[in-house]
């Protein structure tokens, strides 16, 4: 009885590594492949074109500080993509919580807006609707999502964001931001273009 009872517990631990070993190697060619087909968490460098290295347009200075450092995140209601960067926005708010981050929301109409908004736990405080496309018009920007870093109010880099991980990406490659002064802004939901809020 004892014979089997070793012989038993012998197996199992062989199982055990065995399985642990597999394991170890799924993981080891889930990575390869990710590397293979370029599936990373860098977000994609989004050209510019005449945006780079100028002040941020007049129609959207209201979104960022002056001095310091702030990220727009360019979203549709149009865009199922955006969804997937939509889904993880929330943590990210609060997790870089010392950094400007808005989001502009493009919608043709207030109720998808707020049915995007109420699916993902976003508040109007952290983004703008942009039902005018005010907003959309000033950047010259088609690609969605994507995310515009302004530097002391100069328009420095663009990315493409397929993700919220390549957004949480991009948040932790600025660093710290203690130098932005958020206190001059006003409150993000009283920017709401297209109409009342």
């Amino acid at each position: 009885m004892t014979v089997l009872i070793v012989t038993a517990l012998v197996a199992l631990a062989v199982i055990v590594v065995v399985q642990g070993l597999v394991l170890l190697e799924m993981v080891r060619q889930t990575a390869q492949i990710r590397r293979v087909l370029d599936l990373d968490d860098r977000p994609v460098p989004m050209s510019l074109g005449e945006l780079a290295g100028r002040p941020l347009p007049e129609t959207a200075r209201d979104l960022v500080p002056a001095h310091g450092e702030a990220v727009l995140v360019l979203l549709s209601t149009d865009c199922t993509t955006c969804r997937l960067v939509a889904s993880g926005l929330r943590q990210l708010l609060d997790r870089f919580a010392d950094k400007r981050i808005v989001a502009i929301l493009q919608a043709h109409e207030r109720e998808e807006a707020t049915e995007m908004l109420a699916a993902y736990d976003l508040a109007g405080d952290e983004v703008v609707v942009d039902l005018d496309r005010r907003y959309g018009e000033a950047f010259s920007i088609a690609l969605r999502p994507s995310a515009i870093v302004v530097r002391d109010g100069i328009v420095s880099e663009g990315a493409i964001v397929r993700n919220a991980r390549q957004l949480q990406q991009l948040l932790e490659e600025l660093g710290p931001s203690s130098e932005t002064d958020l206190s001059e802004l006003p409150p993000v939901s009283a920017l709401t273009t297209g109409g009342a809020r």
